[in-house]
């Protein structure tokens, strides 16, 4: 039978050394790791490489057989805002809620009100759509709900929209990159 290579007085010495160095691992890992709520704020926040909606973004929005002009804005807090045409044209504005899905990607939901170019009230829409981000341009895609003046669902239609931030990236996005 093989003699163990410790002595009976080392063993616990030992057993002390190593709980010890996995309980400096375990912390030494707690400081380079980010914590859950960490990862969330960064993740998606535009950190240097990221990109993050919140702005004013010039965009066309292209449904069958129809293209809007469409202004859309993005707060830091998820609100979300759409005004849609022109004098002359469709137009309607809206509120809802933006989200982070993906780094570079989020998706928003709005409803808005749908006028024709006269002022009459043609019902309203529920704007859903996927967005991919590159800088200070988006696209995204979706289907939208299309509603009657009284509420009742009259279909649906897939949108595309196409857009351009009008300023500059949030100034923390900019002092986190050290630029300014």
């Amino acid at each position: 039978m093989m003699e163990s290579l410790r002595s009976p007085r080392s063993a616990p010495r030992a057993r002390t050394a190593a709980s010890a160095s996995a309980l400096l691992l375990a912390v030494s890992l707690c400081a380079v790791l980010p914590t859950p709520a960490a990862a969330d704020t960064t993740k998606f926040a535009g950190a240097c490489g990221g990109s993050t909606p919140v702005g004013v973004w010039d965009a066309t929005v292209d449904v069958p057989d129809n293209r809007h002009r469409a202004t859309l804005s993005f707060a830091a807090d998820g609100g979300a805002h759409l005004t849609l045409g022109g004098p002359g044209e469709v137009s309607g504005s809206g509120s809802g809620t933006w989200w982070p899905t993906a780094r570079d990607r989020f998706s928003f939901g709005i409803r808005h009100g749908l006028y024709d170019p006269q002022g009459t009230f043609l019902g309203s829409v529920e704007v859903n759509q996927r967005a991919r981000q590159v800088l200070d341009t988006f696209t995204g895609s979706g289907v939208s709900l299309i509603f009657a003046p009284d509420g009742t669902r009259t279909g649906s239609a897939t949108a595309e929209v196409s857009a351009t931030r009008t300023g500059s990236p949030p100034r923390a996005r900019l002092e986190r990159c050290g630029e300014r």
